[in-house]
């Protein structure tokens, strides 16, 4: 069967929704997405710091602690799509807030027995666990809830609201954990990080449900095989999202430069530039199109990286590299959703997720092999390699690229 749309579409073209109505009903959702975020975004430049200054762990642990996340993100992902197909995009948020709460109690129970750097590594890589669950179900549940509120006219922009706040939370987090870290410890910035999602679990709460899709699902091995190739995109893409989040604070380290946070602030803010003044694009032009031009970018951050001989190349890098990213993510995921039926879109943005979870859970432990032999600097030459051959796959999609309409729009 051929992997071309096969979500119904309109027969005649809708009128987009005027921004600011668009906005107002999206915007719970995204400060729910923001609180859960800070959980991730907040500890992310604290924990390399913590295991290997603290607890006096090696890079390659480093990489572990990193990638355990996306690894219990990777095994829960497709059930959490399953769950959200079937008791619907509210349920998986609340679900998956609530358990992201639980990282920052491991986090804190990790300063509690830092006297043993074994059980204090044990009770950091929980929560990273604890983290990598809750977030499964609750990233899948927000992004299909994002295409619900949308509406079939506006899927692309419910996609890039969602990423807007997820990637804010990430740049603001990122100096405030560092802030927390060197002012309270990391005790404190954990309690606050188990705090932030229990709201976000309030909003979501009071947010009206949206109705759960009726029809015939089709079966998650059936999803995978519609969807590979806009996923194995977005893997490889997810590479130099990966080596910056795990090793931005080593690099600069490495390097004698101060403001490793502002690294990821600088990744996030050109993510959050991206999306608010080109966020319309994939519905516009095509997420193939967009995802190939974002992905030349992303790969032009990543080699700056690699060569960076100051601090501000290496912001450049990484901003570079927030900004192709940011609109590949969600271009290559449109295409993938418009490969399934709109009952089975939860399963289908489960499995497209499911390959950046990979990607994130085995970049982290694979860079950090190269670091002894080659540095830090050799993992951005990787991440960039990898961007290349995910715009390669890109270019394959091209001809069999949907015409820039939204899925489930005869909903």
């Amino acid at each position: 069967m051929s992997d071309r749309v096969l979500s119904p579409v309109l027969s005649a073209p809708v009128k987009p929704e005027a921004n600011l109505a668009l906005i107002a009903r999206l915007l719970p959702l995204d400060f729910a997405v923001f609180l859960v975020y800070l959980t991730i975004g907040a500890p992310l430049p604290v924990i390399p710091l913590f295991v290997n200054d603290r607890l006096g762990f090696d890079p390659i642990i480093v990489g572990i602690v990193i990638g355990a996340q996306a690894a219990a993100t990777l095994l829960a992902r497709p059930l959490a799509g399953g769950f959200s197909d079937r008791r619907g995009t509210r349920a998986a948020v609340m679900v998956g807030a609530l358990i992201s709460a639980l990282a920052g109690v491991f986090y804190f129970i990790g300063t509690l027995v830092e006297f043993s750097p074994a059980a204090s590594l044990a009770a950091i890589i929980a929560g990273r666990m604890a983290l990598g669950i809750g977030d499964s179900l609750f990233l899948t549940g927000a992004m299909a809830w994002g295409v619900q509120l949308g509406g079939p006219e506006n899927a692309g922009k419910g996609l890039m609201s969602v990423g807007i706040a997820l990637y804010a939370a990430m740049a603001i987090g990122a100096p405030l954990g560092i802030a927390m870290f060197n002012n309270g410890g990391f005790g404190s910035l954990a309690l606050i990080i188990a705090a932030t999602p229990l709201l976000a679990c309030l909003i979501a709460y009071r947010l009206p449900a949206q109705p759960v899709v009726s029809g015939a699902r089709i079966p998650l091995r059936e999803v995978f095989g519609r969807i590979w190739r806009p996923g194995a995109g977005v893997a490889l893409s997810g590479v130099g999202f990966a080596v910056i989040a795990a090793f931005i604070t080593l690099y600069y380290q490495s390097r004698g430069w101060n403001g490793a946070a502002y690294g990821l602030t600088a990744f996030g803010g050109a993510f959050i530039v991206a999306r608010f003044f080109f966020g319309g694009y994939p519905d516009r032009f095509g997420g193939a199109r967009v995802a190939l031009a974002c992905l030349a970018i992303e790969i032009a951050g990543q080699l700056l990286l690699w060569l960076a001989p100051s601090p501000a190349i290496a912001l450049l890098g990484a901003a570079l590299t927030g900004f192709g990213y940011s609109l590949a993510f969600p271009a290559l995921c449109l295409e993938a959703v418009r490969r399934v039926p709109p009952q089975s879109r939860g399963s289908a943005i489960g499995a497209y997720v499911v390959c950046l979870d990979f990607s994130l859970a085995s970049a982290g432990p694979v860079a950090g092999l190269l670091v002894a032999p080659l540095g830090y600097s050799a993992i951005y030459l990787l991440g960039g390699g990898c961007a290349a051959l995910a715009a390669m796959l890109t270019i394959g999609l091209l001809p069999q690229a949907a015409p820039a309409t939204a899925p489930g729009a005869a909903e």
